[in-house]
């Protein structure tokens, strides 16, 4: 039944939406350890997290959540930017067509509404975004 279907479909998308949001609060959460703990331990521990995360699967939607203007101050948007970024240069052909351009959008939303770094110009979110949609356009056939 195409209803059903339809309905599935969503649910689905929901719950990746949903693991997507979790996996981010755990990135922003580990990078904000990185930064601002006073324990070297805390901050070895949460590197290593964060070095062993970027290697996952699930990296590049906790990622795509963070570079969202609404969702993340701008060094955690950069830091996540340049996880995909990273990520593209390296990983981009283990993605299937509809991922890749489901994330190309998402990356192109995020950087046209990145808030400017002064002067007009776009921050440093946004013009590691950029960089990231370069990475991405020359890595597609």
């Amino acid at each position: 039944c195409p209803v059903v279907r339809r309905r599935a479909g969503q649910h689905t998308a929901s719950r990746k939406r949903m693991a997507h949001a979790a996996h981010a609060t755990n990135l922003r959460q580990a990078y904000a350890l990185l930064t601002a703990s006073s324990s070297e331990a805390e901050r070895r521990a949460a590197n290593e997290w964060l070095v062993g995360f970027a290697k996952t699967a699930e990296a590049w939607g906790a990622a795509e959540e963070l570079v969202r203007p609404s969702e993340a101050a701008e060094e955690v948007a950069f830091f996540a930017a340049n996880l995909l970024y990273s990520k593209i240069k390296t990983e981009w052909h283990t993605l299937a067509d509809a991922p890749r351009r489901q994330l190309r959008d998402a990356l192109w939303s995020a950087a046209c509404g990145r808030p400017s770094g002064g002067e007009g110009q776009p921050g440093p979110a946004a013009r590691r975004l950029c960089l990231a949609l370069a990475a991405a356009a020359a890595r597609t056939e």
